[in-house]
């Protein structure tokens, strides 16, 4: 139908079909130019889509979704495998915590509050951690800007424990990470927020998915923090394993 005579009749399908449906020739018109250097078939599914509005209505999380699980099990193990030293703990910050460039730096500037206990927010603006049996840390991070949020992120300890023990970190340390994902394994380094959003999505659902990505509400985020967050934690380690990359406890 796509490549069809009638490709306006996509439009007649639901969101989610729609959906799902641009992103694969997306994805295999990508895989097309890595495989054969031309980009003819980019274009032409480029042109379809834009000729028949075929992405209208898609929001912009929906643009975050990936349709090759393969491709995503493959990026994850690759990212916690084969990136080693201060790279590689930078990198898999970016891949385990999925938040934003700036939300890193955030993080790795701002102090953890010493009152072994959550704060309000609204007095303390330290980090705040809770520690779970399980080798999981929640870092409690409560940022707001602009329009965008971080309300908590769940990661391995030690992996915070090297990203915090780092003796700098900046945005100047994200640009030589992502050109070394670049040329080892063709992976932008804003990718992999992406690759945990689609992680997060197919184990954990939508709901939880979107708190930890920032694009909940408030009441969302306290609700999980306060009433899911250990059982969030445990499926967050069986999220990553169902993908191949085993939590380091």
């Amino acid at each position: 139908m796509f490549f069809g005579d009638h490709p306006e009749d996509l439009q007649k399908l639901t969101v989610d079909q729609r959906q799902w449906i641009v992103l694969s020739f997306r994805n295999f018109a990508k895989y097309y130019l890595r495989l054969t250097g031309s980009d003819e078939v980019e274009e032409a599914v480029r042109l379809i889509i834009k000729r028949y509005s075929l992405n209208i209505g898609l929001g912009f999380e929906n643009r975050l979704i990936l349709v090759d699980e393969g491709y995503i099990s493959r990026m994850s193990k690759a990212v916690v495998e084969r990136v080693k030293g201060e790279l590689g703990t930078i990198s898999q910050m970016g891949l385990l915590a999925g938040t934003r460039e700036d939300e890193l730096v955030y993080m790795y500037n701002t102090h953890v509050c010493d009152k072994g206990n959550i704060c309000d927010t609204e007095k303390c603006k330290n980090l705040h951690l809770l520690n779970k049996k399980n080798g999981m840390t929640i870092v409690v991070v409560n940022w707001h800007r602009r329009g965008k949020h971080c309300y908590f992120t769940i990661i391995p300890t030690m992996l915070w424990q090297a990203f915090k023990a780092l003796p700098k970190f900046s945005y100047y340390d994200i640009k030589p990470t992502h050109l070394y994902l670049k040329s080892r394994l063709d992976l932008k380094f804003m990718y992999l927020r992406k690759l945990h959003y689609n992680v997060m999505l197919r184990n954990v659902g939508k709901d939880a998915a979107e708190v930890l990505a920032g694009r909940a509400n408030t009441v969302s985020a306290r609700h999980y923090l306060m009433v899911e967050v250990d059982r969030l934690t445990e499926q967050v380690i069986d999220a990553w394993s169902n993908f191949g990359v085993k939590i380091e406890r």
